[in-house]
């Protein structure tokens, strides 16, 4: 047995090991952005699983694992690129990059080795056009939207491809790409970020002009041009599940589910033109955040 003072000795350091260990692994889970990476894998399966006819477990969970891999690296990757500018901004000071609760070259490793684990499982086990789209998703977000959000304020526009890519994603991972549900859930992603990028812009615009970011909010010291356009993607996104439908696109309970979620962000949209004030912004927001799954169970009820 050994002696007790070196038992005493050696406890407190496995200790502090065992804790550093999990600091360092629950860092490196925020670098995902865990939320915003939830929401990107699961419009993926929910149309992998609305178009899966044939396609067994294993393959399901293999496809989940290359989509999370993915995702988590394309986020991570973004984090690593604006780690100075998360700095100067207090809603993102905390990240651990910021925080320094890892090192950039740890977060770099971690984001190129997802992302490479990602493309090659949906590459190999999955399908080459998913692991396309998936490689697209990924260097669109990293290098052309995030160095765009500094240079002019279409970024959002521009970057809104790689968020809406994921449900076309989940299709292609089933062997049918341009699946109805994939197309339609691609085009009403795509609208749908504006608003709520717009939402998330203006509540932080302060925040976003000392780190530099080129955004409509950030130039719009009044927030006349930012609700106009908030409503104006509002207003096109209500309309679009009826454009969807009339093409065969959308089915009925995507019609009817992406209405009343497109009537409620609609309302919200307004409610932030009258006022442009901190609450009528949250409500805008939290109405981004309840469209989207609604929409997604419309979509993915049989019809």
């Amino acid at each position: 047995m050994k002696p007790d003072y070196v038992q005493q000795a050696v406890a407190p350091l496995a200790k502090r090991s065992a804790a550093e260990a999990t600091a360092a692994a629950r860092a490196l889970f925020a670098l995902t952005k865990p939320r915003l990476a939830f929401f990107t894998i699961l419009t993926a399966i929910a149309t992998y699983v609305a178009t899966a006819d044939g396609h067994g477990l294993l393959h399901a969970c293999v496809t989940l694992f290359g989509v999370s891999c993915s995702a988590g690296g394309a986020l991570s990757l973004n984090q690593w690129l604006e780690r100075e500018l998360d700095a100067r901004m207090e809603r993102t000071c905390q990240r651990p990059l910021p925080a320094r609760q890892v090192s950039p070259r740890s977060a770099l490793l971690f984001s190129a080795s997802l992302s490479f684990i990602g493309i090659l499982t949906l590459g190999t086990m999955v399908s080459t056009i998913s692991a396309f789209l998936a490689l697209t998703t990924i260097l669109v977000y990293g290098f052309v939207y995030t160095p765009l959000k500094r240079r002019t304020r279409w970024a959002t526009e521009i970057g809104a491809l790689s968020g809406a890519l994921p449900p076309l994603i989940g299709t292609a991972a089933t062997g049918n790409p341009t699946a109805p549900i994939g197309v339609s859930l691609f085009s009403i992603i795509l609208v749908w970020q504006m608003p709520h990028f717009y939402a998330i812009g203006w509540r932080y615009r302060a925040d976003y002009r000392n780190a530099g970011f080129r955004l409509l909010s950030t130039r719009d010291d009044d927030g006349r041009k930012t609700a106009r356009w908030t409503l104006g993607y509002s207003l096109a996104l209500l309309a679009l599940p009826v454009v969807l439908y009339g093409f065969g696109l959308a089915a009925l309970p995507l019609l009817i589910a992406a209405t009343l979620a497109g009537s409620d962000l609609t309302l919200a949209a307004f409610r932030f033109c009258r006022s442009k004030s901190e609450q009528s912004s949250k409500r805008l927001f939290f109405a981004t955040i309840r469209y989207l799954p609604i929409a997604l169970t419309g979509a993915c009820i049989p019809y």
